[in-house]
């Protein structure tokens, strides 16, 4: 009896770790780049690398560099296409964009043509929020366009917090494993 206790307590873990959200936290920003991956309450950083880190993948790219690359067959490579949309597509299903924030600054020394590529680009981000919010679910958005008259001047920033329940994503990479594997073997 205590065995089976013990099996419950364990399966009761592992469907915890399964419902827990994992997630990709990036900024792109004048500063650089970060990049942070988030499971429950645990965070990594990724990007920037550590300098110890950096080295050793400067000597792997050096050895890959070296050997001499095959390429794959038009065929293989359109299978791998249509699995990686496939696999998007589920994806997009289970993927919740947490945040999304974008700001640019955007200046000439053309006033007039600070207006124009202003207008443009406010076409463009009316045409693409529409897109993203009915492919995901999306919690909290901030775009904002600032146009500058007087200065020269091109500022980004890009904040993005997606997350998905692991076990979505543990479902998801089996079900595209075993879709490339039986392709493989055809």
């Amino acid at each position: 009896m205590t065995a089976l206790w013990i099996i419950l307590g364990i399966i009761a873990f592992i469907a915890l770790l399964m419902l827990l959200r994992a997630g990709v936290k990036a900024e792109i920003a004048e500063g650089g780049t970060t990049v942070d991956i988030k499971y429950g309450p645990f965070r990594f950083r990724i990007i920037p690398a550590k300098k110890g880190k950096k080295r050793k993948a400067e000597k792997n790219k050096e050895e890959e560099e070296k050997k001499p690359k095959k390429g794959a067959s038009a065929g293989r490579v359109l299978e791998i296409v249509r699995l990686v949309s496939d696999a998007l597509g589920r994806l997009r299903r289970k993927l919740t964009i947490d945040r999304l924030e974008l700001s640019v600054v955007y200046g000439s020394e053309d006033a007039a043509g600070t207006a124009v590529a202003y207008g443009a680009a406010s076409a463009v981000m009316g045409t693409i929020v529409p897109l993203i919010e009915n492919s995901f679910k999306l919690k909290k958005r901030d775009f904002s366009i600032t146009p500058v008259f007087d200065r020269k001047t091109l500022e980004v920033l890009l904040r993005a917090q997606v997350s998905a329940a692991l076990g979505s994503l543990v479902w998801i990479g089996l079900v595209m494993f075993v879709k490339l594997m039986g392709s493989k073997s055809k």
